[in-house]
């Protein structure tokens, strides 16, 4: 079963996004899933290919609402809908964590 889930939101930060993914990687905790929510993202094809050998999650998402918050909501919930997590953890596109994150929070569950 795996333990944590990450739940990437990502939206026109292309340019970070590789950033964020390869943080979530690196962790020294290994018993995560990553799911990407994205409405748009120009270089979705480089993405997979480049972290083809992860088990990453990629998922489009339709743009229905106007506000950005309501929309980041709404591909949070569809990510907890597909999530296997026990622990979930959010990041938007162009955060990163350092490589001792889960394995502290989840120390400390």
């Amino acid at each position: 079963m795996i333990n944590s889930s990450i739940i990437i939101t990502a939206e026109k930060k292309e340019k970070f996004i590789t950033k964020t993914i390869d943080s979530c990687i690196k962790q020294n905790y290994k018993n995560f899933e990553i799911l990407v929510a994205y409405t748009k993202l120009k270089n979705l094809d480089i993405l997979k290919k480049k972290f083809k050998s992860y088990k990453i999650i990629f998922i489009k998402v339709p743009k229905r609402l106007n506000n950005r918050l309501h929309d980041q909501l709404n591909k949070i919930e569809i990510c907890l809908k597909i999530s296997k997590g026990e622990n979930i953890f959010l990041l938007d596109g162009d955060d990163i964590f350092l490589p001792n994150k889960l394995s502290f929070v989840n120390k400390v569950i």
